[in-house]
């Protein structure tokens, strides 16, 4: 990690701004530049886990601590002085493209469009990942108004599917020139590891012999949870697995509605409710000690969930919603319609029945194809400069 006087006086490739996306995403596309040669400097938080990080990326920490029970004023200093440090940087960096590939620092759009409009002024060239045209349950006018300004601002978008690019440009007016369509990416290969499959049982305390069947990350309304836990209490078969669910739910509407139905099925030895934040360290326990992972999402353009799934061979049972039907036959599992719990359950009833664990193997071995090293040459050429010849 560098300090901020010595990361404006040295040479890098790239600047990344994640905006504290998603730890996984941060890690895995940063690796993948720098496999490429390329030199970036990642702007980070206290959350990075820097040891994961290849010797190629630089990081540098501006955003700090990102712990949850700072005070409202602590937060907003601590913004304040991000964005201080951060253009500061940019100043020095102005030669050099700026990548964005990670959401705007706060939930208001205004503010997204002014932190756009800085660092297209701070930069020769401003790249902008876009992983959801529109910010999940927020697909209302204003939005798709602001959301128009801001994608005029960026040189180039990137996307992770051809859906989304086609979005762009019919909805939202971006020129295909504008728009690059570069494959979500796996970072590491992870083949199960025979402790973190047992760890997940004695952590959870689950039935010896019992299949399970993983939700993974915060539950939301657009994940749909709630038809599964429905399906599954109505249901006039039992599913003959345990229901592990991995993540916090801060929605109180959405948690009114599901928990019931979840506490019934707990009750019963039917579920478990991880109800917070997995930490890093033990996701890969939650993937390799599950049978399937299910994703009964409403709506999605893409998801890194389903990545994680690849990485470790496991069978996905998904939506016919954005990308996930492009990905899911990879990891021989099944797609379902949306909303129809019925169909639902019968996916994870034929995955149950015909996976084997030596299947995993070689899924993982397929999924090379995935790696972040081969999907980000896609985007290469939209940093301009030397890069713009790249295959």
């Amino acid at each position: 990690m560098v300090d901020r006087a010595s990361a404006g006086q040295r040479d890098f490739d790239v600047v990344l701004v994640s905006n504290g996306f998603q730890a996984e995403y941060e890690i895995g596309f940063s690796n993948g530049l720098a496999r490429c040669g390329l030199r970036p400097l990642l702007v980070c938080s206290d959350r990075l886990s820097a040891g994961r990080l290849d010797r190629g990326v630089t990081t540098l920490n501006l955003r700090g601590s990102q712990q949850s029970d700072r005070s409202s004023a602590q937060k907003t200093l601590n913004i304040l002085r991000y964005w201080v440090q951060l253009f500061g940087l940019l100043r020095a960096q102005a030669g050099h493209p700026i990548h964005m590939i990670g959401l705007f620092t706060l939930p208001s759009t205004w503010v997204g469009l002014l932190e756009a409009l800085a660092l297209r002024l701070s930069s020769r060239r401003f790249v902008l990942t876009v992983h959801n045209v529109l910010p999940h349950g927020a697909h209302h006018g204003t939005n798709r108004w602001l959301y128009r300004l801001i994608y005029k601002l960026p040189h180039k978008l990137v996307v992770h599917t051809l859906r989304m690019s086609k979005t762009l440009q019919i909805e939202y007016g971006v020129s295909a020139t504008r728009v690059v369509v570069m494959e979500h990416g796996i970072d590491r290969l992870a083949p199960i590891e025979l402790a973190n499959q047992q760890w997940l049982g004695e952590h959870l305390d689950l039935p010896a012999g019992m299949p399970v069947v993983l939700f993974f990350g915060s539950v939301s309304r657009y994940k749909g949870l709630d038809i599964l836990v429905t399906a599954l209490v109505e249901s006039a078969t039992a599913l003959d697995a345990i229901l592990v669910v991995a993540g916090s739910c801060l929605d109180t509407e959405l948690r009114a509605k599901i928990s019931p139905g979840l506490s019934h099925l707990v009750a019963q030895g039917r579920a478990r409710w991880v109800d917070s934040f997995v930490p890093e360290d033990q996701v890969l326990n939650y993937f390799h000690g599950a049978d399937v992972l299910v994703m009964p999402y409403r709506a999605i353009d893409q998801s890194g969930v389903v990545f994680m799934a690849l990485a470790t061979g496991l069978p996905v049972v998904a939506t016919n919603v954005g990308s996930l039907a492009d990905y899911v036959p990879f990891t021989g599992g099944q797609v379902v319609e949306p909303e129809d719990a019925d169909g639902l359950l019968e996916g994870l009833r034929k995955v149950l029945a015909s996976s084997r664990p030596a299947d995993r193997s070689d899924r993982v071995r397929a999924a090379s194809r995935f790696l972040w090293s081969q999907t980000v040459l896609a985007v290469l050429p939209a940093y301009g400069g030397k890069f713009e010849q790249h295959p």
